[in-house]
């Protein structure tokens, strides 16, 4: 919790960042997509 009166530094231990795209490349087989 922030005390006030000096400058705090907030840095989270654990981020997520999820990605919306994905290319897949060099597969030999036609890959079966389940969403």
């Amino acid at each position: 919790m922030p005390q006030g009166g000096r400058r705090e530094l907030f840095e989270p231990h654990f981020t997520y960042h999820g990605f919306r795209y994905v290319e897949v490349t060099g597969l030999s087989l036609k890959p079966r997509l389940k969403i």
